[in-house]
């Protein structure tokens, strides 16, 4: 029986409401309870896991892990039991993943050659609902905007994306050299750079950009 974990392959993106915090370490999603200091395991995963996010409510997570077929599944962080299993259009493993506003629909990237995008609907069953070539180049990290709207970005790619029922349409940005994460600010969309900078899109318009870094930001987040 797994009693403990130490370490972590990921910077954690967020904490849930009843403060308790959500990582994952190889195939293993841990709960971790800073007040008793105990953590609870979700390991229905067969290979690492590569890519997890949290519901806009604060009890579901929802990872994704390495391998041909990879399993995407969406869990509680309470009872430690998978509520969805998400399957179709991911290969070879999932680079990134994220809820929508309302927490009804998941969009994922691969890491295939063409870096599929694909958006799964959870009112539906986790019904597999649009798919899409997303890039030759990777895609890093991917975040919703509005619930049919949402940026993937990545070393030279920046797009913005619309869902149309079972459609998937991107407009590009301009190229940067090496975007490596993003988050959401109202309509707008902050991503950080390899290089140090910050840089705040409007659309897919370039805005201002802030060099509040030296080295790489790998992490960004936005928490009211």
């Amino acid at each position: 029986m797994l009693r403990s974990l130490v370490g972590s392959e990921m910077c954690i993106r967020d904490s849930l409401k009843n403060g308790k915090i959500v990582y994952h370490a190889a195939a293993v999603g841990i709960v971790l309870d800073q007040n008793t200091n105990t953590q609870k395991f979700f390991a229905k995963h067969i290979d690492d896991i590569t890519a997890l996010d949290l519901h806009p409510e604060g009890e579901l997570v929802v990872t994704g892990e390495v391998g041909p077929k990879p399993n995407i599944y969406v869990w509680s962080s309470e009872t430690l039991q998978a509520i969805y299993h998400l399957k179709g259009g991911i290969v070879k493993g999932v680079a990134s993943i994220s809820f929508s506003p309302s927490g009804n629909k998941v969009v994922g990237a691969g890491i295939d050659d063409n870096h599929m995008v694909a958006v799964f609907d959870l009112g539906a069953g986790g019904t597999l609902a649009a798919l899409e070539k997303g890039d030759t180049a990777p895609i890093l990290d991917i975040r919703w905007i509005t619930e049919d709207q949402f940026v993937s970005v990545g070393p030279k790619h920046f797009k913005q994306w619309t869902q149309d029922k079972k459609s998937l349409k991107a407009k590009k940005g301009p190229t940067q050299d090496f975007i490596v994460c993003s988050a959401i600010n109202g309509g707008d969309t902050l991503v950080g750079l390899g290089t140090g900078p910050l840089q705040v899109w409007k659309g897919n318009a370039l805005g201002k950009a802030y060099n509040y870094h030296k080295a790489s930001l790998d992490l960004s987040l936005i928490h009211i």
